[in-house]
């Protein structure tokens, strides 16, 4: 698979990704989102898999906003 993304302009620079889906053996565009940050020398502070309930995808939110490193 070939993507077309410009090189950062830094190595540092914030970088904001929301993934939703059920199960994480099968979660493909998720291990995607994943790998294509880190390829560019980005982190992924955080992932987590969330059922598609509002609920569950809100805690998560929150957890987020409260967690220094995200």
């Amino acid at each position: 698979m070939s993507t077309n993304l410009p090189p950062p302009s830094r190595s540092d620079a914030p970088l904001s990704l929301a993934v939703d889906t059920r199960i994480s053996d099968s979660d493909v565009s998720g291990q995607l989102i994943q790998r294509l940050p880190k390829e560019q020398r980005h982190s992924v502070a955080s992932y987590h898999v969330v059922k598609d309930d509002p609920s569950l995808i809100q805690l998560q939110i929150a957890l987020a906003t409260i967690n220094p490193v995200v």
